[in-house]
């Protein structure tokens, strides 16, 4: 889901409660501890650090291993999609809003039933100027899949400031950043419908209007394989400069400059779909009989 306006972008993903996976966390940092205050306000606990303030209905503990394990994750996406590293502390900070029930989320943010994190961040002028994630804590394993995802969009907004990303390559960038059993289980949605002859054109993958019928599942699941594949032809950061450009310059000059596909979007489908053809030849009957 995403709404833009001139001056804000809001993105969100909708993650199947019950679509949890293990993903591997990063140990508590003591320094970025020792910088995190909790205290009370009303029926809130808010913890702060240094570019985060989150806020639960948990107690102090809880608040603060959630800041905590919120700075471990930047640091990380930061070393992930940046060749500098240094870019400083945000400002302003990062709200996180941990909201326990789905009622309380979804009156928050109008979200539809299935959405399980909402991101808002919103440019002026060449800078970001608010940053906030909206996420439903009922919802098994947020903070493995749907913390990173959308922590992965606030992280991004720095990199494509004033930059409108279509929506299948920003939240395509974002699963990357979820538990590999989760990726896992959307790309086999993906590889049944390969099977099946159901592979969804590339033209209905991209469409960021409300026209196409294609499951959200399924366009998930499309949007996460076209971003996978693109990353191992060039890497993150001509993913990247696909990213800046492809609003601009359109789909083919800008897979032509950052991945060297000369035939564009044709080429870009055909070869996507081989990938496909090629899994099958490998992959167990069992799986291609479903």
């Amino acid at each position: 889901m995403q709404r833009t306006t001139a001056r804000q972008i809001v993105l969100a993903v909708m993650l199947i409660a019950g679509w949890g996976a293990q993903r591997s966390a990063t140990a508590f940092d003591e320094a970025a501890a020792c910088q995190c205050t909790c205290a009370r306000r009303g029926a809130w606990t808010v913890a702060e650090t240094p570019n985060f303030t989150l806020w639960t209905h948990g107690d102090l503990e809880i608040a603060r291993r959630c800041a905590i394990r919120c700075e471990a994750l930047r640091r990380e996406l930061i070393s992930a999609w940046t060749e500098n590293e240094a870019i400083g502390e945000w400002s302003p900070l990062c709200a996180v809003v941990i909201h326990s029930t789905q009622a309380e989320y979804r009156l928050s943010v109008n979200a539809s039933d299935e959405s399980a994190g909402c991101t808002t961040v919103t440019c002026d002028q060449g800078r970001v100027i608010f940053r906030r994630i909206d996420l439903r804590g009922d919802v098994a394993d947020w903070q493995r899949n749907a913390l990173p995802h959308e922590l992965t969009h606030v992280v991004l907004a720095d990199q494509l400031i004033d930059c409108s990303v279509p929506t299948w390559l920003n939240e395509g960038m974002a699963m990357l950043s979820e538990s590999e059993a989760l990726q896992t289980q959307r790309l086999t949605l993906l590889e049944r419908a390969a099977a099946a002859r159901r592979l969804p054109e590339l033209a209905e993958v991209l469409d960021d209007g409300q026209r196409s019928r294609l499951d959200a599942n399924l366009r998930y699941a499309a949007s996460l394989s076209l971003v996978r594949w693109l990353e191992q032809q060039g890497g993150r950061q001509r993913l990247l400069q696909y990213a800046r450009h492809v609003r601009q310059s359109g789909n083919d000059e800008s897979l032509r400059g950052a991945f060297a596909i000369e035939g564009g979007l044709p080429e870009l489908e055909q070869q996507w779909h081989a990938s496909f053809a090629a899994h099958r030849l490998r992959a167990s009957p069992a799986l291609a009989e479903r």
